[in-house]
């Protein structure tokens, strides 16, 4: 009797352990997530947009390579103007879980061409509803949402910070890449430019280049032709383009209007590292199963003026004391 009980036992314990799931004796694997990033600009590494995203990406619990995949793609614009279709075209095959469209609206209007389902998150588009992206700032309606700036605005008064370190200033060369005209935001931004520029006295050329090659002898041309300052529109150019532009501006005696950490004179711009934060944080909320159309656009409205000292004086410029006062941040 107590071998049969045994035997019994030992039978409905075997039956139990069988029946269990093998799955259960293991940990589940964490899911891998793959945001693809397209950036009209070359890969940097150095780009302080892409280090913010990157580290409140991380703050969030992504880590690249343990449940984060980055599936990047970059068109080197202006060179390559008419690649960013195509990259954005790879990325819906690829069917990443949700597109970065980094740099601002060049880059998110290749992606909404390319994808009705797949979430898309902006990186500060300067007009987000008058360029197409969205039905409006608090219900983006579609797949697409993100940080929106007040481009026109930071644009005078950007000009006007200009004109004052200088003290005397007659004309400015906005420097654009070909293609540039034929974004829904251009022509606002122009007339605001201009607008600005008019009240202030000042007369604005704006002057396209084919390849960042042509900057060198565009900006000679343009020192014997009296110009009395310039700007890159840097959307679409990398860090190490910027710097050496800034290093060019410098060489030949222009002051610039760019950001002021890369060696330009002076900038007057949204903090950027916020529209990088916004999105990492609608990245986060998207792949927890927001979707893009319940996400309104954040505007980024905290703005800072940064001057470069150092430049100031290798162009021979006296910045006065109550410019200085005004800055957010100087650098020596």
């Amino acid at each position: 009797m107590i071998r049969r009980r045994a035997c019994i036992v030992l039978t409905i314990t075997s039956a139990l352990l069988l029946s269990r799931p093998i799955s259960s004796a293991q940990p589940a694997a964490a899911k891998i997530y793959r945001v693809g990033v397209l950036n009209p600009a070359a890969w940097d590494a150095d780009s302080p947009g892409w280090n913010d995203f990157v580290a409140e990406m991380t703050k969030r619990g992504y880590v690249e390579g343990r449940n984060l995949v980055f599936e990047k793609r970059f068109a080197d614009l202006p060179d390559n103007f008419d690649l960013l279709d195509k990259l954005a075209a790879e990325l819906v095959e690829l069917k990443v879980d949700v597109i970065y469209a980094a740099r601002g609206t060049p880059s998110a209007l290749a992606a909404k061409k390319a994808t009705t389902t797949i979430p898309i998150v902006f990186y500060s588009s300067s007009d987000p509803v008058g360029n197409g992206l969205v039905a409006s700032l608090s219900r983006p309606g579609g797949n697409l949402t993100g940080s929106a700036i007040l481009g026109g605005d930071t644009a005078s008064k950007r000009l006007q910070f200009f004109a004052e370190a200088i003290g005397k200033l007659t004309t400015v060369a906005y420097i654009q890449p070909v293609g540039t005209r034929s974004f829904p935001w251009y022509a606002p931004y122009a007339a605001t430019v201009t607008k600005a520029a008019k009240l202030l006295g000042i007369t604005v050329l704006f002057v396209d280049v084919e390849s960042f090659s042509e900057l060198e002898p565009l900006v000679k041309r343009l020192v014997r032709q009296g110009i009395g300052g310039a700007t890159l529109l840097e959307g679409q150019s990398d860090v190490q383009q910027r710097r050496r532009a800034a290093a060019l501006f410098i060489e030949n005696r222009l002051p610039s209007m760019g950001d002021a950490r890369e060696g330009f004179l002076l900038d007057y711009d949204v903090q950027f590292r916020l529209a990088a934060e916004t999105a990492a944080k609608y990245v986060d909320k998207i792949l927890k199963g927001a979707k893009p159309a319940d996400l309104p656009v954040e505007q980024v409205s905290t703005y800072q003026l940064v001057i470069n000292l150092k430049t100031a004086r290798a162009l021979g410029l006296n910045i006065s004391p109550s410019l200085l006062q005004q800055a957010d941040e100087v650098i020596q």
